[in-house]
């Protein structure tokens, strides 16, 4: 029998006779839409009714409409690990206050603190491939086993000559070039022709049109002259000129050379950021001054013997300049001091030695941007660990606009004595700042707010000073990925640390604004562990390292907020974005309302933020009690004109939905209303960069890849997981109004490798593949039930269940993935007999599994899916068939005890007559996943 019908329906007709007597009958009808087979009444053993599964298909617009947005539930966070704290005990040897020295030792008892090259990722590009580092030039790297490589100094400023001893040999030391292709003949026969410049593969080097080049045979001096335009390449580090030498009589010999060039150019630039009406934040290397303007300083070739960030805080009032280092107009005295200077140690011996400037020294101001200070010099091998770091410092202007952001990275460019380059033992480093605050050297020192999420949650951002019945404080923050991994507050002549790995107030447990260190002379101290630097090979880089400082009017309002970061994850299509709540807490001494503003991606300056205010977010009204505690009042709350604080603009909503490379921000900051109105601090809130791939989904088989299904948008954060068995984004199968497609396993080469779980940026579309299912299915078999005969009960409402069937409902499914589902769907009851009138379809029902009722009416109602029947399938070496006898029958094999399946309640009796009761009942085998 052939079935071309795409519904297939099997009528059970019901009749009633005698008191009660119920048979089901089978019937035919005929529907459109869905998969239709039918078969004739009284048939005990209907065909296996087998339909192509390309007829038994529903069209997609019958699939679910699925959300845009991948549920937060199946996304993992993929969160930094805790750093890792070994045990032991570090002594550093104490300094007094007058004292000077060139090495500081510390000892241990901690076992297996070293670390081998490679534990830490170290890359061996150049500093300047980093952003932070774009602007230091490092045209002039040490080549270590090369003996026709030298270095040599230019003496000043203006010296634009050198002269360049030649020999032969193959030595990696001494003073002079050595040639190791030209005997000391060849050099007699050379001349200024001889020399030929390379062409440089940087603007950094030098070109043929930058140098004059004479030679002197009997000598074998060859000297060079630089022109005005090329002498500045020589600053720092300096430069390179690359030779190719070839005698110029028989027998020709060529050889190659290669020139380091480099001076010192050390300025005293001094940077002033203006935090608000009364203050400027000054910033600096070394010696402080107590100028408020040093916009212009001079320049020489000087040596500096320290390196060490400074910070001033001018108070416009009084025209002054408030120091917060001990002795800052007098660093460059105490260059070695242990309560200032950047320290450096191995861990095997655990010992120390001041990081201080050797030669290649370059201070001065980015060229490409006068707010940052760019600092660099290679340390002195001879002393200390006898290596050879290429330093860079930084000193910027934070995102925040109202503090100082100080980086440190390094080059390893160590050798052995015998020149040859060498990997650095496991390292730590160590920076220390005596404070000091408007000539109080004892100031206490207290706790920052907390770290509200990451790797360092609930620990504090860092440390800040403030004298009592003072406006100044300032401020360290060490809570960002290249922060310590250890600080504290102290007395400056003590050392806090007892191993190299020792966190000591890096810790849980410190609540905001509680003392730190009150006990005298004190400082801050910060160590970078050697899980954070470890052992670097020769020319290898190490990780970014530093903090952020910042000085504010301890009058004026202080504002934070609970957190720090937030993922905003939302499809660009959706109508309307919901709102972000902001909270935090607001404190001030003098005012009794704090008005709190937010902009969005936007550099807010506080000397410019009043004239320009952006959205406000809330109101915070302070009682008297508020200022004379300082408590910190919190918002939202009954107190604010919002009660509930929330950014709700469209606009700025979908700019942070948005895809960026690094995310967005949120800024806030406030206003109180006292004479004149003082800014706060500033707080970004990072919101995570998200990513946006529209996920296509087409057959294999297909060249022209046409969509089985709309496209849809997946958004989540980069570099953030996402469940690759989400059907929502990875539904598997595809039905289609022709097919069924099954989606490939992720082992397929023919899965796009892109697609791996992670959220990537740079992938805003894929192509999910799938494959065409060329399996059936349909019904095995249909049965004829039987009810039996009752009496009319005309004071109860009892249930009938099924008397006997001559076959078994059985589904067959051939796709290899089965998804139907069986809906059954009723005729009102019809009787023969005299005067009986119908009874409602409402009297049949279905018992489900979970003891739920479905009552059956003239319209499809789904009973039952594969996907719940699993464990009463009958197995024929696939999952293809389910036996309803096993679903509906305690002992299938004798069917009794029905404990599911379709039954009878009867009406009530009063209306009831006697008769013969039949109805049509029609089952739909549906093909689909919703």
């Amino acid at each position: 029998m052939v079935y071309s019908r795409r519904q297939i329906r099997f009528v059970l007709g019901i009749i009633l006779m005698c008191g009660f007597l119920f048979l089901l009958v089978q019937n035919v009808k005929a529907a459109s839409n869905n998969l239709a087979a039918t078969a004739k009444s009284g048939v005990s053993n209907s065909p296996v009714q087998k339909v192509n599964n390309t007829k038994a298909i529903t069209t997609t617009s019958s699939l679910p409409t699925l959300p845009k947005v991948l549920p937060s539930s199946v996304l993992t966070q993929q969160m930094q690990p805790q750093r890792n704290i070994s045990a032991g005990a570090m002594t550093f040897m104490t300094f007094l206050r007058q004292s000077l020295a060139s090495v500081s030792t510390m000892t241990t008892t901690a076992s297996n603190t070293s670390l081998t090259a490679g534990q830490v990722d170290h890359t061996t590009e150049l500093a300047a491939t980093d952003s932070d580092y774009a602007s230091f030039k490092n045209a002039n790297p040490p080549e270590a086993s090369n003996p026709s490589y030298r270095e040599y100094q230019l003496t000043d400023l203006t010296t634009k000559t050198l002269t360049v001893n030649l020999v032969s040999g193959t030595s990696t030391t001494g003073d002079a070039l050595n040639l190791t292709k030209l005997s000391t003949a060849d050099l007699d026969r050379l001349t200024a022709a001889s020399f030929t410049v390379e062409t440089p593969d940087t603007t950094d080097k030098l070109a043929a049109a930058d140098v004059n080049l004479s030679y002197n045979s009997s000598q074998h001096q060859l000297s060079l002259t630089l022109t005005d335009q090329a002498l500045m390449k020589t600053n720092g580090a300096g430069t390179q000129l690359k030779l190719s030498i070839k005698t110029t009589s028989s027998p020709v010999k060529t050889d190659t050379a290669v020139i380091g060039i480099w001076r010192n150019y050390v300025m005293s630039p001094l940077v002033s950021l203006n935090i608000s009406s009364q203050y400027n934040l000054q910033f600096m290397l070394n010696n402080g001054s107590d100028s408020v303007d040093d916009t212009n300083p001079s320049v020489s070739a000087k040596a500096i013997y320290a390196a060490i960030p400074n910070f001033n805080l001018l108070d416009k009032t009084t025209n002054r300049a408030i120091q917060t280092m001990f002795s800052g107009t007098s660093i460059i005295n105490r260059a070695f001091d242990s309560s200032m200077n950047l320290y450096m140690g191995t861990t095997t011996p655990n010992q120390g030695f001041p990081v201080s400037p050797g030669n290649h020294e370059l201070v001065q101001r980015d060229p490409n941007d006068p707010n940052r200070i760019l600092v660099q010099f290679d340390t002195d091998p001879s002393s200390g660990l006898y290596l050879r770091l290429r330093m860079f410092l930084v000193l910027e202007v934070s995102q925040s606009n109202d503090a100082v952001t100080i980086k440190q990275k390094f080059i390893n460019y160590s050798t052995d004595s015998s020149g040859k380059g060498i990997t650095t033992q496991s390292l730590w480093m160590y920076r220390k700042y005596d404070t000091d605050l408007n000539g109080k050297d004892g100031v206490p020192i207290y706790y920052s707010d907390l770290v509200h999420d990451g790797p360092n949650k609930d620990k504090p951002k860092g440390l800040y000073f403030q004298n009592a019945g003072e406006p100044y404080r300032m401020s360290f923050d060490f809570s960002g990925t290249t922060g310590p991994a250890g600080w504290a507050g102290a007395s400056y002549n003590t050392e806090p640390f007892n191993s190299p790995t020792d966190p000591q107030q890096n810790t849980t447990g410190h609540a905001p604004d509680t003392v730190s260190y009150n006990g005298g002379d004190s400082e801050i101290a910060m160590l970078w562990s050697p899980n954070q630097i470890g052992a670097i090979p020769f020319g290898g880089e190490s990780q970014s390292f530093g903090f952020t400082a910042s000085a504010t009017d301890a009058s004026a309002p202080q504002l934070r907020t609970t957190m720090d970061n937030l993922e905003y994850n939302h499809a660009l299509t959706e109508t309307t974005l919901p709102p972000i709540k902001m909270s935090g807490s607001v404190s001030d001494i003098d005012s009794s309302q704090v008005s709190i503003y937010y902009a969005i991606d936007k550099d807010i300056k506080p000397s410019t933020a009043a004239a320009n205010p952006t959205r406000q977010l809330t109101t915070v009204t302070l009682g008297e009690n508020d200022n004379t505690a300082r408590n910190w009042v919190p918002f939202p709350g009954p107190q604010s004109s919002k009660s509930v604080p929330v950014i709700d603009n469209q606009q700025d909503l979908r700019t942070l939905a948005s895809e960026s490379t690094d995310g967005h921000t949120i800024t806030l900051y406030a206003f109180d209303n006292g004479t004149p109105n003082k800014i706060s601090n500033i707080q970004i809130i990072h919101v995570l960069a998200n990513v946006h791939t529209t996920l296509h989904y087409y057959d294999l088989a297909d060249s022209n890849k046409t969509d089985l299904l709309p496209p849809k948008t997946l958004v989540g954060i980069k570099g953030k997981a996402y469940d690759l068995t989400n059907k929502t984004y990875f539904p598997n199968p595809i039905i289609t109004a022709n097919a069924q497609y099954d989606l490939l396993p992720r082992t397929s080469s023919d899965w796009p490798s892109s697609v791996d779980g992670t959220f990537k940026a740079d992938l805003p579309s894929v192509w999910i593949p799938y494959r065409k299912n060329p399996g059936t299915f349909g019904f095995n078999k249909t049965p004829d039930l039987y009810f039996g005969r009752h009496a009319i009960n005309r004071k109860q409402q009892p249930t009938y269940k099924i008397a006997s069937e001559d076959n078994p409902l059985i589904v067959e499914d051939n796709t290899g993935n089965p998804v139907w589902k069986l809906q059954m769907q009723a005729s009102d009851f019809k009787s023969a007999a005299a005067n009986a009138t119908a009874l409602p379809v409402s009297m049949m029902q279905y018992l489900r599994n979970d003891n739920s009722v479905i009552k059956l009416s003239h319209e499809p109602q789904e009973i039952a899916r594969y996907v719940n029947l699993e464990d009463q399938s009958t197995s024929l070496g696939n999952d293809r068939l389910t036996n309803f006898d096993n679903v509906w029958w305690s002992d299938p094999a004798t069917k009794k005890q029905q404990v599911q399946g379709p039954e009878i309640v009867q009406p009530e009796g009063a209306t009831l007559k006697p008769g013969k009761y039949h109805a049509d009942v029609t089952w739909t085998l549906q093909n689909t996943i919703d």
